[in-house]
């Protein structure tokens, strides 16, 4: 019988509400592989895992892996934050057993990181929008400026994600608002290429 994956869109806007996420698909079966911009997952209804992330930057893998093994948990894949690992389920266990010690520190750094990440972006999509408005000061046109905000909305984007990444808030999300106008931007700047 072939091996049964599937591939989710990957939502999620804090890691907690990932493993929460990643946690409840193991408990239905579906167990992770590997994350990125979609988590695949296998199936695999006779075991169990609960899900932890830990953001360490490490000097020796190897003896950071088998700190892990030795307390139960696996490896599952790596990503640019940090690594995935997973540990087998058992009803008899208290909550703790399934905490990775993170430090408050890591946490700082974990968080530094990315706000680095993200203001780059924030700051390459703002020259750009320089860079479209002195084009379109010089040779203004519809397709011009369908760029210019698609630059601006993109910039702004990055800069939330600069700002939530300092200031976590779990409740705080990217709401339908905010995806319905990446589309229209998007559509306005396809719109733009043809129609210019």
């Amino acid at each position: 019988m072939e091996e049964q994956q599937k591939k989710v869109k990957n939502n999620y806007q804090s890691t907690e509400e990932l493993l929460r996420a990643l946690d409840q698909a193991s408990a239905e079966g579906w167990q992770l592989v590997k994350i990125g911009s979609r988590i695949h997952y296998e199936w695999n209804p006779s075991v169990r895992y609960r899900y932890q992330m830990d953001y360490r930057n490490v000097d020796d893998l190897d003896r950071y892996l088998e700190l892990f093994r030795e307390q139960g948990w696996e490896q599952v894949c790596a990503v640019v934050s940090g690594r995935y690992f997973r540990k087998r389920w058992d009803p008899s266990l208290p909550e703790e057993a399934y905490e990775i010690f993170t430090d408050p520190e890591s946490r700082q750094q974990f968080r530094r990181r990315l706000s680095k990440g993200a203001l780059f972006c924030c700051i390459l999509y703002a020259l750009n929008v320089v860079l479209c408005g002195f084009i379109l000061l010089k040779h203004y046109s519809t397709s011009n400026l369908c760029r210019a905000l698609c630059w601006a909305f993109g910039s702004a984007v990055w800069g939330w994600r600069v700002w939530n990444t300092r200031h976590p808030d779990p409740a705080r999300k990217i709401g339908p608002v905010w995806r319905f106008m990446l589309v229209l931007l998007a559509l306005a700047l396809i719109a733009g290429m043809f129609w210019g």
